[in-house]
Order: C-alpha cells, then structure tokens, then sequence
C-alpha cells in the first residue's frame, strides 16, 4: 500500500463517525485521514481502519470505483492541536492513519437526489454498480450506508455522473458489532442502501431481468476471490503501532467465506430486486410560493405540499411568513395563515379519509392534475410550483428533509402530551418484589476483572444463578434506532462473554438462560421493524419476552434455588 506524510492539515470534518481530517500530504494529494477518534470509549474503535482497509482492497478487486487509499504518517508541525476536536485525544506525530485520497470535483449524493425521470437516469455512468455495492454492503454487514447517509461520490466524466463507494469503517457490524460477528452472523437487508429510497430510484430504472443477472455475476465473482491471499496481504501492511488482535484475522476470513451467509445473501437479493417498476410509487411534490411585489412578480418559497401513497404532508415556514409581512404589509400575513389553514384542514381531512388508500384516488382533492391546475391559475398571493415526482414513499421524516432541502429550517409549536410511564421505570416496579430482591441481583453492574469479554463496567437489568446462570436485559423499543442496536449489540456480547464464563468456571457444558425484555413499539415504526429483525436473528442466543414475563419468572425463583449471582462473582479470582 502507498505510504505518504503529512505536510499541512486542512480542516477536520464533523460526522457521526471519525471526523477524518484533511491532510496535503507528501505526494502533493489531500487525504481524508482517519485515526482513532475521542468519540468512542471502544479501545478497539482501531479495527475500523482494518475494515477500510480491507473493503478497499475487496471493491478494487471486484472493479468498483473507489477513492486510493495510504497510510499516513503524522508528521510534527504539519498540524495545530487547537484545530482538532474529536481527534485531538489520540492524535500524536509520528503515528501511522488511514487515508483516503480525495477524488476532486466529487459530491456526496443526498437523499433528495433521487432520479425522478429516465432522461436523468441516462446520465449516470455506472448505474449498475449500485446494485453491487448494495450487494457487498449485505457481504461484509456495512452498517453505515444507508437512508440520510449514503456514503457514495458521484463526479462528472466526460458528460455522464459515475459513482464511487466511500467510508467502509463501519462494516462487519461497525463498533458494535465488531467483537461478536461469526460466520453465523446472518446478512440483514435492515437499514442497507438496497431498501434505501435513493437506491430504488435509480435501479427501478433497470429491467428486473437485468438486475437478477447483475446480481448472479456479482456473487459468482465474490465467491471466486482468493479470500484468504486478500486479507493476509492487508494484515501484513497494518501498522504494528496499531496493536490489532491477530484473532481479527480468522474472523473476517471465516465471515467472508461462509457459506450460509453467501445463501442467506442470495435469499435476500432474490427478495428485493425482483419488483417491478411500476409497483415504485411516484409521490407528488409542489413548493408553495408567497407572492410580496405584484409589480416585480417576486416571490419567496413558504411552504411545502408532498402527496404520497398512503398520506400528504403540509408545513409553511412561519419564518418566511413574517419575512413576507415586513416585505409587503400584516394584511398579507393575515391572508396567508387563514389560506394555509384551509389547506392544512383539508390535508387532515384527506389523510382521515384516505389513511389505508391509494394515493390517486377519484375522490381525493390532491391528484397531479389539481396541483397541475393551481399551478397554471394560482396567480396571486399564494403560488403552487408545478408537481414533481419523487421515486418512493415519503414519510414524515424524509417529507422534513426535504422541506428543509427546499424551504429552510423545520419549526412546528410544540404540542404537550401526557407521557407514557417509562419502560424501565415500569420493569423496575415489576422486579420491586421480595424473591427478585432475595434469589437475584437487580441493575447489577458486572466487572471486567472478573468477567472476560466485557471492556467495561457493564450494568445488567437481572442476573442470578441455579447452578446456570440466567439473566434478563431490558431494552426500551421506543427510544431511536441508534440506542436500541447499541444496547441489543452490548446485550449479545455481554451473553457470549457470560457463557464462556460458565463453561469455563461452573461446567464445560453450561448452557445459560438469556432474555430479553422488550416494551412492544409503535406498529409499522422502524422500531417495530427492528424488533422482528432481532427476534428472527438472535432466537438462538437469547429470548425475547414482554415484562408480563417476569410474573412467570417470579414463580420460578420461588419454586428453585436459585441464588444471587454477585456471590458466585465473589467466589472468581
């Protein structure tokens, strides 16, 4: 691999993942140049520049277009700590990063770009390609190229926009999911780019034939790779100052060649890329527009109409609405919000009416050819733009993106609703009992000195012993995506680390007791979504039961021996 040094840093670049920071370097090129970032408390957070490593190596070898990659040595005075936030913990001169050699001229695509007519699809360069990245995403269980993060470059060559695949830090389950994926970790489709609105966009585009063919070859050309030769060739370039477990190694291989996962992978292409395109549904599109010079014929974009297949969506900025006022006068102010709330009236009724139905409907008020007729006759104060079609389904999360893509900021009042009991403050009433108290530990925090596997102080919602140890953690499904797959991941290791304990301790063929207790989410939420994804992929490591369970559970620890696990811990050297 090239190896180049620092000479000047640009700036550092605020994500959610390693901020890289962007470095001239030595061969007179910027990198995008990552290290381990001060974000994450994971001393092992290092083995992402592995996984950049190697998915680089893998997509080269499979001819996908994909930045140059180097290390780079951090050089003294080529940088001012001041200029560092995230990277200012871990960052010294003299260590060895990761870089990714900037492709000049390039964009990040951006959910709002999606390819709404052929005209534009024929300008992309490497269309097909998508699919295949999708395809390597489910391969090596890339995390981090999704909906609102796509992680792809479009640049301009010669006339046409091709593609380029970015940021592979977070494959093989990104920092959760790095200490325990196996060979029987199992290819999702959930949160990957090939059920993304933007992929849909363009691949429907792309005859279903087609799209199974490119798909066969794909696969066929993955298992033909000489897995093996690729990553010992990757583990002789690493860094010796990165420190990187020589276990890693086996366990990428073994995860890359899996045959199950490589049926598993086929299953789920065959799943999602034989629609038809006509089952995408178009959505509807129209910006709202306040007229404030009749004269000069100036206007500005308030609001925002979205018409999809199972609801439409309203919202004016009330921003843009005051600008407007102070550009003409109150009276346009007082027009303009009794206008808007005739709409909004109207999109409640609709959406009322209309909840399970389809999006043109010969009733509905809000067809194309409605929005096409206000276009053409709406020609004074208020202004509808001429409907856009948008590939996909619009829900309320993606319909605020885009007003913000094509209104400006997203303020609404502030509705004050009742809350819900919490879900741990009801468990923790639950476990407020006698025999819980007396037969298990509750809110336990299990010791890394004691209990190999765990990196940390780890806190457990219910843990006891009969000889087998048995356990329960309780996962709140109503917080965000983000916290449930951190807290079910930490959950996973903490039951693995839990059982080698046993079989190594209390009995060779220990075989504890794992549940997981869940509070059920809102129906057809993401959250819901991916409560049926852990319960169809983790059945075998742990069970998942409501807290009407732990009743059942009481009656258990009442009828056997079962005794506090902290005094079997006491009892560990």
């Amino acid at each position: 691999m090239k190896k180049v040094e620092s000479k000047i840093l640009i700036e550092e670049i605020d994500t959610d993942g390693h901020s890289p920071m962007k470095f001239f370097c030595s061969d007179d090129s910027m990198y995008f140049v990552k290290y381990r970032s001060g974000k994450s408390l994971n001393k092992n957070e290092i083995n992402c520049l592995v996984f950049e490593m190697i998915c680089t190596k893998i997509l080269q070898q499979l001819h996908i277009p994909v930045p140059k990659q180097a290390l780079v040595t951090i050089l003294e005075n080529s940088y001012q700590p001041q200029m560092l936030i995230a990277n200012k913990k871990y960052l010294r001169p003299g260590i060895t990063a990761w870089g990714s050699k900037e492709i000049e001229n390039a964009d990040l695509v951006k959910e709002a770009e999606q390819i709404t007519h052929k005209r534009i699809f024929n300008k992309l360069g490497n269309p097909e390609d998508l699919i295949r990245i999708a395809i390597f995403d489910l391969w090596v269980d890339n995390v981090d190229r999704r909906s609102e993060n796509y992680n792809l470059l479009t640049r301009m060559e010669n006339g046409r926009l091709f593609y380029y695949a970015i940021d592979h830090a977070f494959t093989f389950g990104g920092l959760h999911g790095m200490n325990i994926f196996n060979a029987s970790s199992m290819p999702s489709s959930y949160r990957k780019l090939i059920v993304s609105q933007y992929y849909l966009s363009v691949t429907r585009f792309i005859h279903k034939n087609r799209r199974i063919e490119i798909a066969d070859q794909f696969i066929s050309l993955m298992t033909q790779l000489d897995i093996k030769r690729i990553i010992n060739e990757v583990f002789n370039e690493i860094p010796t100052d990165w420190a990187i477990n020589p276990v890693l190694k086996d366990r990428v291989i073994q995860f890359l060649e899996s045959r199950d996962r490589i049926i598993t992978l086929e299953q789920i292409c065959k799943q999602h890329l034989q629609y038809n395109q006509e089952k995408i549904m178009k959505s509807l599109l129209s910006i709202i527009y306040l007229q404030t010079n009749s004269a000069s014929g100036e206007k500005i974009a308030a609001g925002l109409l979205a018409v999809s297949e199972n609801e439409v969506f309203f919202h004016v900025s009330e921003q843009k609405l005051k600008f407007a006022s102070k550009l003409s006068s109150a009276d346009v102010l007082k027009h303009a919000e009794i206008s808007f709330a005739l709409i909004s009236e109207k999109v409640a009724e609709t959406n009322k009416e209309n909840k399970s139905h389809d999006l043109i409907k010969k009733d509905s008020l809000f067809t194309k050819d409605y929005i096409t007729y206000l276009n053409k006759y709406s020609k004074g104060l208020i202004q509808f733009d001429m409907p856009k079609t948008f590939a996909g389904t619009i829900d309320e999360k993606i319909f605020k993106t885009l007003f913000e893509q094509f209104i400006g900021s997203w303020y609404e009042k502030q509705m004050i609703e009742k809350k819900a009991e919490p879900f741990h403050s009801f468990i923790k009433k639950k476990l407020n009992k006698p025999v819980f108290k007396q037969k298990a530990d509750i809110d336990y925090t299990l010791k890394p000195e004691k209990i190999a596997g765990i990196l940390m102080p780890k806190d457990i919602t219910l843990i006891t012993k009969n000889g087998n140890i048995l356990a329960a953690q309780a996962i709140d499904f109503s917080k965000s995506e983000e916290t449930i797959i951190k807290q079910a991941y930490e959950y996973e290791v903490t039951v693995n680390s839990l059982e080698e304990l046993g079989q190594k301790v209390i009995n060779k063929n220990h075989q504890g007791t794992y549940y997981l207790l869940f509070n059920q989410p809102e129906q057809n939420s993401p959250q819901e979504k991916l409560l049926h994804e852990i319960q169809k992929t983790k059945s075998g490591i742990m069970k998942m039961v409501q807290a009407g369970f732990l009743e059942e559970l009481e009656t258990t620890l009442e009828s056997k021996n079962y005794k506090k696990f902290s005094q079997f811990e006491a009892t560990l050297e």
